[in-house]
């Protein structure tokens, strides 16, 4: 193979891998949905704190937030609810995930992405 040849190849080669590597770190569409959603969340607490009569303590924009989450989670199953870390610590303190009488135990598993199971 000539040096012209093999100068040729090495370069398609080379852009080839580059535009591998664009097409590999490139995000995907799955995450701009998320962040599409994110933002959504992001613009009703920005339109809350320049709009609301009084200002808005960080706590009571996080409750607003959790209150979000819970009132979707609720339309989408009324079983189901999010629960704040201070909330869960306070829910496993007071239990040890035993319900006696009822047979049913209630834990945390490692396994299914830190989502409790019953």
């Amino acid at each position: 193979m000539s040096k012209r040849n093999l100068g040729w190849l090495l370069g398609i080669i080379a852009v080839s891998l580059l535009g591998l590597v664009i097409v590999a770190n490139a995000p995907s569409r799955e995450n701009d949905r998320d962040y599409e959603l994110v933002r959504l969340v992001v613009d009703v607490l920005h339109e809350v704190r320049g709009r609301y009569v009084t200002e808005i303590s960080p706590e009571r924009e996080r409750k607003l937030v959790e209150d979000m989450i819970n009132g979707g989670l609720e339309r989408l199953d009324p079983h189901s609810s999010y629960i704040n870390n201070r909330d869960f610590k306070q829910f496993s303190r007071n239990n040890k995930g035993k319900f006696g009488g009822i047979g049913i135990q209630v834990g945390y598993d490692r396994s299914n992405r830190g989502l409790l199971t019953v």
